[in-house]
């Protein structure tokens, strides 16, 4: 999932084909996300994907901004993340049939990755 912010946009290379092949890919001639989950689990597990967008852009834009999601305290590093998932899998829900998601059939969607737009330096990515 794809999603940026009205203060955060994506640079002009990062397009659906590019997260499409950076982390799917199987006929790259870089690794992918999906080839090392395939080495590291000696050809167990494959991940595959669907990167999404919305629009001409390919990025969904959220409701608020970056600063609003990305607002943390001492106490509380991420008071705003549970509204920054509700709002992607919100916005989100026209584009994407999340049954198409759930491999297993358990009503649970199997796993989902979302690449936000925002300097490399956000708390998010030090891991939620």
């Amino acid at each position: 999932m794809l999603v940026d912010f009205s203060d955060r946009q994506p640079s002009p290379v990062s397009t659906p084909s590019f997260y499409q092949s950076l982390l799917f890919d199987s006929t790259s001639t870089r690794s992918t996300m999906r080839d090392y989950f395939y080495d590291m689990s000696y050809g167990k597990l494959q991940v595959v994907g669907t990167v999404y967008g919305s629009g001409g852009t390919a990025w969904i834009r959220l409701p608020k901004t970056f600063s609003y999601y990305n607002y943390y305290t001492d106490s509380d590093w991420r008071p705003h993340f549970d509204e920054f998932i509700n709002d992607v899998i919100t916005l989100s829900n026209p584009i994407v049939n999340y049954a198409n998601h759930d491999g297993n059939n358990n009503g649970y969607i199997d796993g989902i990755i979302i690449i936000y737009a925002c300097q490399v330096d956000a708390p998010w990515a030090k891991g939620l």
